[in-house]
């Protein structure tokens, strides 16, 4: 079968398994657009919307357990927080944003967490090994760009959380959770890496748009998954 052919036809395998995909999919890529764009207006609309649907999709399917639907909700507070504000923000006003967004986020990595041990998944030792250095390395970047010389307590907490979470999803049986997992800790990596690092408007466009893509592809596949796991 051609490429073209083998890949309308996952296309449609998928979407008549998950209809959400029709409505997901096209909210994705324009919230990766639009922040790149730096349409505030639109990424405001798109982005917003993302979640829901995702718990829309889960609960049709009778996936979205209170817990699932807790942790997704804590998520959609996150979202609403990091949302570009209508002013300009001083930097310590851009931090106390982060982490506020980050208190969020981590009481989804809390419910994701809980929801996979559950689920019958440990984390491997390999993962476990592989994820640590990272999440070091982020610290340290962290602490680059904070006022003080030692991390924000706030952010490095997220980050042991976001690297628990990580590594038990990396650590499941199913490729799907796998690279939810894996995309969940690339994304927010890169919002590090971006006000780090990238000065310059275009790669920043660049980054906020992997930002935004990687985010999304990984919410997508954690919630999925995590609603069909048997608890």
């Amino acid at each position: 079968m051609p490429t073209w052919s083998r890949l309308r036809s996952t296309v449609r395998t998928q979407v008549r398994r998950r209809p959400a995909l029709v409505v997901y999919v096209p909210l994705a890529v324009t919230t990766a657009t639009a922040g790149a764009l730096d349409r505030r207006p639109v990424l405001i609309a798109t982005k917003s919307a993302l979640v829901p649907t995702l718990q829309v999709s889960a609960w049709l399917r009778g996936g979205l357990q209170p817990l699932l639907c807790g942790a997704t909700t804590a998520g959609w507070i996150g979202d609403l927080i990091l949302l570009p504000r209508a002013r300009e923000q001083s930097d310590a006003s851009q931090r106390r944003q982060l982490r506020s967004g980050a208190i969020a986020f981590g009481i989804q990595q809390v419910g994701y967490v809980t929801l996979m041990a559950r689920g019958g998944i440990r984390p491997k030792a390999s993962r476990v090994a592989a994820v640590v250095p990272w999440l070091g390395g982020l610290s340290a970047l962290d602490t680059l760009a904070g006022e003080s010389s030692a991390p924000d307590p706030i952010i490095t907490a997220y980050g042991v959380l976001l690297g628990g979470m990580t590594t038990m999803a990396w650590s499941s049986p199913t490729r799907a959770m796998q690279i939810g997992g894996v995309l969940f800790l690339a994304s927010d990596s890169m919002i590090l890496i971006r006000e780090v690092l990238l000065k310059r408007r275009l790669p920043r466009a660049a980054a906020e748009a992997f930002v935004l893509g990687t985010y999304a592809a990984a919410q997508a596949l954690l919630v999925d998954e995590l609603g069909r796991l048997r608890q």
